[in-house]
This record gives C-alpha cells, structure tokens and sequence, in this order.
C-alpha cells in the first residue's frame, strides 16, 4: 500500500476514534458543556500525524529549509544575532531576503535538543496549531463562539493551507496564518479600548507576520486598515486618536522588523531576482474550483504538480452569503459581510491573468512573485464570511457543514510519500536570487542575459584554493561570516576563496585591507585575490552595510523600549496592589 492510501487509513481510524470519543464523553457527561477551543485543537490534530513520519517530504521544500536552520542556527552560534549568510555550497546573503521568524523558532527547537528536520517540522506542526487558536479567538471576539467554530474549521482546513504545508512546505506562508488573525483582532482591541497592552500586541503581531512572510503582510495591511476603519466608524464614542492609536502600533510593527524588510528592500537590486519579476503564478479560473485528481479530492496530481482550490465548503458558504446578506439585519455584520466579499472577489480576480496589467502597474506587487499566493489572505476572508454566514445557520446545518469541512480534505492531510533525510547540503538552488548582479555592468549583462542561461554552481571541494602558482594554505578558522587562514605562498599567486562575493565582504592581508576580485569570467561572481611570494594571515569578513547596520539599531531600539514599557508597566502594578 503507498504512503497516500495508507495515512488515509490512518488519519481515517484516528478521526473516527477522536470523534468516538467526543460522542462518549458527551453520553458520560451530557451536562458538561465541551470547551469549544480544546476541541479545535484535538481536531487541528489530525491534518499533523502524517508529519511524524520518519524523513522528509519527497516533494516540497523541507529538505531545504532543513539545511537553511542549519546554516541559520551556525550564525547564532557564531554570534550573529541577525543571520544574512548561508555557508551552503559557495554561500549566499540568502537570510537578508527570506523570511527569518520560521529558522529563529527552528533554531529555538535544535537547541532544546530536535534534529533540524524535526525541528522544522515542529514549526510547521505549532503555526498550524496556532492558527486554529488565533482564528478562533478573533472569529469568537466578533461573531461568537459557533461562528468563531466554524471559521477556525474552515480557515485550518482550507486547501492552500493543508496544499502549503504538505506539498509546497512553504515554512513562512505556513506560519504567516497564524498572526493574520492576531492583527485582527487586536486592531479591533485598540480601537474599542484604547489600551497601550493591544498596541504593543499589535505591533508585535504585525512584527511577527512581516518577519513571517513579507508579501502576504503587504496584503494583510490593506484588508486590516480597513476593517479598522469599519470598525471605528461604528464606535459610538469615536475619537480620531482611536486611530492614531492603531497607527503608532503598525508603525511600531514595522520598526521592530526593519532589521528584515529593510535592507531586503534597499538590497534586493544586488541580485538576480528582478529576473524573476513582474509577478507570475496566474492561475486559471477552474483552478479555484475543482482538482482534475481523484474525483477532485486530492489537491496534488500524480506528478508532484499541487492545485489551488479555494475549498468546496468555503464556494458554498460564500454562495449562501450572497443569497443571505439582505436578511442580515445587524448593520455592522453586513457591512463586515459586503466588505469581505468585495475583498474576496477583488483578491480572487488578481489571481487571474487578465489582472497582470495591474500587477505591472503597481511595482511594490511584485515581491508576491506567484500571484497564487493570494490564496493566504483569500483563506483568511473566507473563514470570515463563513463566521458571519453561520449566524444565519441552524446548528445542525452547522455541524453538517463542520464535518463536511473536515473530512473531504481527508486525502491531503500528509505528504504523498516521505524519503530518507538526505545528509548533504543543497548547493545552488539558492544563488538562483540571490547571487551578486549589477544590472548597470555591462559584464553581468553578457554573462546572464535571462534567468535561463544561469548555471547553477556545485559544491566547492574545498573553502579556499590556489588557481594559479603554488601555496600552502592553512584554514585557521571559519564560520558564516568570518573566514580566517594563514598562507605560505611560495611563488606570486592568485588565490580563490570559494565564497560569491556580495556588498561588504571584504578581505583582510595581515589586517590590512586588500582589494578582491569577483568578475573573472571563469569564475564570475567567486571571491579572488592576488598575493606576492611570502607568509600571510588572510581574513574574510561579511561586513554590515549601513542600511543593514540602520534597520538593525532600529529594531532592538523598539524592541528595547516594548521591552522597558512593559517591565514599568509590571512594576507599576505591582507597586499599586501592595498599596491595596
């Protein structure tokens, strides 16, 4: 029996056991009331057994974000609080662009004691968790507790987010579902109560997202701003400080993340991804709707190739809210209604070719790259139409529709099979965008005409070499940032030290600085340096640039005073009950 049939099998006895158990328990206690939440997490189970199993994913990108954590965790260790470069293969600025959050709670997890593929699967297993709980507690806070539910089940059962956790791996898309809802929440906090404990958790909720997954935040942000808005013109008491408020906490959200987003921002013109631009991934409209694999049940076809289906349950309930919302009669929840429905179709049709004019119009769009990546923020407004469209619902109707929910994504709840952990780091696949490009050198021109030409570079033999005269060389020291050696050239040579060059790598003769070359055409983009005949302590170091120094003094400068606000704060009262 192949791996896909049998979790099915597996995920089928424990589905049924758990749900056995509800059932008993509802018999032995039939007063008892179940605790809505601890419910959700029992059921946010099922889609995670299939992680357990031994390995990695044969498709998918968990290998690969294995060997990121560990390059990632060899940086705390070398004392590089803020992570920008990877040793893999030639080495790359790879963690200046790529979503830091996922490899600093992976980092947490190997070093209490997980393998690095374990530990990775541990952040996958909690943001999943996580994001059932923090669905539950917005939707609950706005629509009550059968719609907050409902919304959860929906939301944890979407096909992207099962599709991006055990197809794609998608590590930071994965986690970003899990602060969308936060942001949400704690915006309506801020303006409702005005309390400075909802702006800090705003800001670092919004902090959290950003260094989660850059893009789906962009998004996030927009939808955010304006139910905040809603929510602030229905306020009865409105100020205009109520939004103010709200302000100072996304401004603080992105102070704390700048050491990210800032120098990926300024810093992205140095590499090859502005071949990967304008934004691609347009899908077609059926693609929404149905999966051409097995009666449309299994979101990955027999290839590895993953559809992106916006979920049977969430087209229903979306159908019956636009049948529904003229017998809506709070004004504030069809208003909610209207605005997520107008937000649905707006986001939906950008999934579409025929939206790319728009895509090119507004370049900061670009950084989605795949424009089905949509699908994040499109989960998350679904799961809300479904809370608002669940007040209109019998219970029963409810519970049907939870079942139904749950178990027609039974099929993609695990990986379709899962290989032996490969040991050997991956080399290349990253300098596909993150390798050094000067778009104004005509050298650079010649060399990558387009992304197709681009050869990726194998796993260097040894970290340093002599390519021409002869050299003893002697590494005395290494880690991400620093490479130290000593040398004995016995004749003038030209040495190669198997690292690509990027901004601010600069060599050290005998602390001295010493000029280095990267645009030898057979060598193009590696790091190489002269020497005349004699003895030599040579030094090569990752040095911040100062947009990257900036955006990192920026952060633990917020982060500091959050910090210092809230140890004042405890202290204040503490001070006050000791008085009482």
């Amino acid at each position: 029996m192949i791996d896909v049939y049998r979790m099915v099998v597996v995920n089928l006895i424990a589905s049924i056991s758990l749900f056995s158990g509800v059932l008993i328990y509802k018999y032995i206690y039939p007063k008892r009331n179940i605790n809505p939440l601890f419910l959700l997490i029992l059921i946010s189970l099922l889609p995670l057994i299939s992680i357990l199993r031994k390995g990695t994913y044969e498709s998918g990108d968990l290998t690969l974000h294995a060997h990121y954590a560990m390059s990632f965790y060899e940086n705390l260790q070398a004392g590089n609080l803020f992570p920008q470069w990877t040793n893999v293969g030639y080495g790359t600025p790879v963690f200046i662009f790529l979503y830091p959050l996922p490899f600093y709670l992976a980092s947490l997890f190997h070093f209490i004691g997980f393998s690095f593929l374990n530990s990775m699967k541990l952040v996958f297993i909690s943001a999943y968790i996580v994001s059932g709980i923090t669905m539950y507690l917005w939707a609950k806070e706005e629509f009550g507790k059968i719609p907050g539910f409902l919304a959860s089940l929906v939301y944890l059962f979407a096909p992207y987010h099962l599709v991006d956790m055990h197809f794609r791996a998608s590590v930071g898309e994965t986690l970003s579902f899990a602060f969308i809802p936060l942001i949400f929440l704690f915006s309506k906090k801020i303006i409702e109560t005005r309390k400075y404990k909802f702006l800090i958790l705003g800001a670092i909720s919004f902090a959290f997202l950003m260094l989660s997954h850059l893009s789906t935040s962009l998004i996030t942000l927009h939808l955010v701003a304006i139910y905040t808005f809603i929510i602030w013109v229905k306020k009865k008491n409105k100020r205009k400080i109520d939004l103010l408020y709200w302000l100072s906490s996304i401004i603080l959200g992105l102070l704390v993340s700048s050491f990210y987003w800032i120098p990926a921002k300024f810093e992205v013109q140095y590499t090859l991804y502005s071949f990967t631009l304008p934004t691609t991934g347009f899908l077609s409209l059926w693609e929404l709707f149905y999966s051409p694999t097995m009666f449309g049940l299994l979101f990955q076809g027999h290839h590895g190739e993953t559809y992106y289906l916006l979920g049977y349950t969430q087209l229903l309930l979306l159908a019956i809210s636009i049948l529904l919302i003229k017998k809506i009669r709070n004004k504030r929840e069809r208003l909610f209604l209207l605005f997520f429905q107008i937000s649905f179709f707006i986001l939906a049709f950008m999934t579409q070719s025929e939206s790319k004019k728009i895509w090119e119009t507004f370049s900061y769009l670009n950084n989605f790259q795949f424009a089905w990546r949509l699908l994040v923020p499109i989960a998350f407004i679904l799961s809300a139409i479904a809370a608002i469209t669940a007040k209109k619902l019998n219970k029963k109707i409810v519970f049907i529709i939870c079942i139904f929910t749950i178990f027609s994504t039974i099929l993609n709840w695990g990986n379709r099979k899962t290989v032996p952990e490969q040991k050997i780091n991956r080399a290349g696949y990253e300098t596909l965008y993150t390798e050094y490009y000067d778009p104004l050198d005509p050298i650079y021109k010649k060399v990558y005409p387009n992304l197709n030409h681009i050869v990726l570079k194998d796993i260097p033999k040894l970290p340093i070499e002599t390519i021409k005269g002869k050299a003893e060389i002697k590494q005395i020291h290494r880690n991400p940032t620093d490479h130290e050696y000593l040398i004995d050239a016995k004749t003038d040579v030209i040495i190669k030290e198997n690292t690509l060059y990027f901004p601010n790598w600069e060599l050290f003769i005998d602390n001295s600085p010493h000029p280095i070359e990267f645009k030898n055409p057979k060598y193009m983009g590696v790091i190489t340096f002269k020497l005349n005949r004699g003895i030599y302590k040579a030094e090569l170091k990752f040095q911040n640039t100062k947009i990257r120094t900036i955006s990192q003094l920026i952060s633990i400068f917020s982060l500091s005073s959050i910090i210092t606000v809230l140890l004042l704060q405890i202290i204040y009262l503490t001070v006050n009950s000791r008085k009482n």
